[in-house]
């Protein structure tokens, strides 16, 4: 099922239409590639030509292994064959009046033979023979130093069945309910093998059976088994356990997740597997793969499981508060929100298939989209008039735990949002997500926050209640220059079309990606969808009153989250403690330490902006580094920059050991106890508070 054009390709060979001169069909462990070549051999049969099957697995590396099974298989077609060369006779002989089909399978297990085969036995066989070698593999990558063969290759990736395909697939199993059917999509993505288990887990124990398959065992533990049948290495294996835990992953990626060193001969093995594929941050595993490994390995042993996701969490976070490359950091805080492990979290930004998202893209908006939001907002009138609702189901794929929560339409919110206005005041401020064909999809607003917007801001619906009620004292902390904007009001993300999970899920990961900004965030919603995520995200209810701007029968309130400063690795340090139950924060702090430090260090005037109830006070940073030695404050702003006491000894020439003395004898002069704790007091002399 779900193969008729693969099929139809290989009739058409031995029909003699074609182009190319080997057939490459290719996927991952129980994809169906055996079965396809069960049927290769039916209509071989049907068209009068014979079929040649070898299984690599079977070969050794000495030539004379394939050539002896080609002759036991010509005699017992009853075509007499003879060892050596004389096949090459035989099979010319034959194929002017037969056509042929010379089949390998598992063709990654080919070993020593492969050269061989490629540079001596194929090029000699009959020009009309139809060549098929399958595999866990592409050719193309096999041979991707033979342009020549690569030009004559026609790859057959083999994917997983889509709905129509699962559907058919499960009917004939007698799985017919279309509930079960798109639960069974869900599970498996459509992979046959896990689709098989699925509808024999219905048949043995019955429908209800199947909403509980993702947190069984013995099911999960059965797919990942069969997977991992091509790693006979244990080492090997748990290698892929690691790279189960994260969704992409690089060499030194895994070495801190199993926390030892990861060798390049290692990482080249794993990384040749076949449901190892490259990804745009690096490698990653088959998604159903990586699932199933990382599921079972939970199971099995929670322990190092929970280390190497705590490990994993902490990189990101590191990544994620370092300066570098905004786009990494960006994508690191994503998947610290992913592996932090809150189901509606996961569910509403990740639960969308790769697939239904991989295309749609944001792009700040121009006055050249004007009308296109203009006319976005005339259908927000028109469809969405009335306080109208829609039910979403969230999915957790990790998991499979289902959230339903109920989204409200807000009528009034084309007649608040001037589009014009809004694009006036700041490229960016208004974001578009667009699918493959340029159609408008969804639309997010981020208004900045300083001296040229807050008469906008103080004069608008929604935005208007939190900074009318600040006291010109606490306003006058927002007054900043434009350049030096430090706070930022979200006001506004929307689909198009309210049940659009996958546009949805694409504008709250741009929303996340905002966070690395460090930046004081508010925003202001009645919808309970975005204050659940707002919290678990880590914003605080404001103590300002709610507001009744979008319903009589419907409060906002108001939400902050203050990343100024170095609050970020603090604030993703205190969500780590949360989730691990570590309570402990100063331990975790100092595995952010240096990445707190590193940020300090990059900013060349560190503007400490206060909170909102209070001005900056005298910078207190000399009269703090005044307890200590000129050496020891040498040390100090070393410490600052992140640099370890190895590299401190060979930037200040000393050795390692006085470095520790020097840090002992800093701290107690500091009263502290670890450099978490003095990057903290380093910040609080800096806004010039009493220690």
């Amino acid at each position: 099922m779900g193969r008729a054009r693969e099929c139809d390709l290989f009739a058409q060979a031995l029909a003699g239409k074609r182009e190319w001169e080997i057939l490459n069909p290719f996927g991952p462990g129980g994809v169906g590639k055996s079965t396809l070549l069960d049927a290769y051999r039916r209509i071989a049969d049907q068209q009068g030509a014979l079929y040649f099957h070898f299984d690599a697995r079977d070969l050794s590396d000495q030539p004379d292994s394939l050539l002896s099974r080609l002759n036991t298989a010509l005699a017992a077609a009853g075509l007499q064959g003879e060892r050596d060369e004389a096949y090459l006779t035989t099979l010319h002989r034959i194929s002017a009046e037969r056509r042929i089909a010379i089949v390998f399978d598992t063709y990654e297990d080919i070993g020593a033979l492969d050269g061989w085969l490629r540079d001596v036995f194929l090029p000699q066989l009959p020009e009309r023979a139809v060549v098929v070698i399958a595999g866990r593999f592409s050719l193309h990558e096999w041979w991707r130093d033979h342009d020549a063969w690569c030009e004559l290759i026609r790859p057959i990736p083999l994917d997983s069945f889509d709905l129509e395909h699962t559907r058919e697939f499960l009917a004939h199993h007698g799985v017919t309910d279309p509930g079960l059917t798109a639960q069974a999509l869900e599970f498996t993505g459509g992979h046959p093998l896990a689709l098989s288990l699925a509808a024999a887990l219905v048949k043995q124990e019955g429908p209800a059976a199947f909403s509980e398959a993702p947190q069984r065992p013995e099911v999960i533990s059965a797919l990942a088994q069969r997977w991992l049948r091509e790693i006979p290495d244990q080492a090997l294996r748990e290698q892929v356990e690691a790279a189960a835990i994260v969704r992409n992953f690089d060499q030194e990626l895994l070495g801190q997740l199993s926390g030892a060193p990861v060798q390049l001969q290692e990482f080249k093995q794993l990384t040749h597997l076949s449901f190892v594929r490259r990804s745009r941050r690096g490698w990653a595993l088959h998604d159903l793969l990586r699932g199933a490994v990382a599921r079972d390995l939970q199971w099995r042993r929670p322990n190092v499981f929970q280390t190497m996701r705590l490990n994993a969490l902490r990189h990101f976070a590191r990544v994620a508060t370092t300066p570098g490359d905004a786009e990494e950091r960006k994508a690191a805080l994503q998947e610290f929100f992913y592996l932090l492990g809150n189901g509606l979290v996961r569910a509403a930004l990740f639960g969308a298939t790769e697939l239904s998202v991989s295309d749609l893209r944001m792009v700040p908006a121009t006055p050249q989209d004007l009308p296109d939001l203009q006319a976005y907002m005339d259908e927000w009138r028109r469809l969405r008039g009335e306080d109208t609702s829609v039910q979403l189901e969230l999915l957790d794929r990790d998991t499979q735990a289902r959230f339903k929560e109920l989204v409200v339409s807000e009528p009034r919110e084309p007649d608040f949002l001037n589009m014009r206005e809004l694009l006036a005041i700041d490229p960016g401020v208004v974001r578009l997500i667009k699918g493959p064909d340029g159609a408008l999809r969804g639309i997010s607003i981020v208004l900045p926050v300083n001296r040229h917007t807050l008469d906008y801001l103080m004069s608008q619906p929604v935005t208007r209640h939190y900074f009318q009620q600040l006291d010109p004292k606490e306003l006058a902390v927002y007054a900043t220059p434009r350049e030096q904007t430090a706070c930022w009001f979200v006001r506004l993300i929307d689909v198009r079309d309210p049940a659009d999970i996958a546009g949805r899920a694409v504008l709250l990961r741009d929303l996340v990606t905002l966070l690395i900004r460090p930046a004081l965030f508010i925003t202001s919603t009645p919808l309970t969808l975005y204050q659940d995520l707002l919290q678990r995200f880590g914003f605080v209810r404001s103590t300002c009153p709610p507001h009744y701007d979008f319903a009589a029968d419907r409060p906002a309130h108001t939400f902050l989250l203050d990343l100024r400063g170095p609050r970020l690795a603090t604030h993703l340090s205190h969500l780590l403690s949360e989730q691990t139950g570590l309570r402990e924060a100063g331990g975790l702090d100092d595995r952010l330490a240096g990445a707190v430090a590193a940020e300090l260090s990059s900013w060349t005037s560190i503007q400490q902006q206060p909170a909102a109830s209070a001005l900056p006070g005298p910078d207190r940073t000399a009269q703090w580094l005044g307890k200590l030695t000129p050496r020891e404050q040498e040390v100090v702003h070393a410490a600052l920059d992140g640099a370890a006491n190895c590299t401190i000894a060979g930037r200040l020439n000393i050795s390692e050991i006085t470095v520790k003395k020097h840090m002992s004898r800093i701290f107690e002069k500091l009263g502290v106890r670890n450099r978490a704790q003095l990057i903290k007091q380093f910040w609080v002399a800096r806004s010039g508070q009493d220690h």
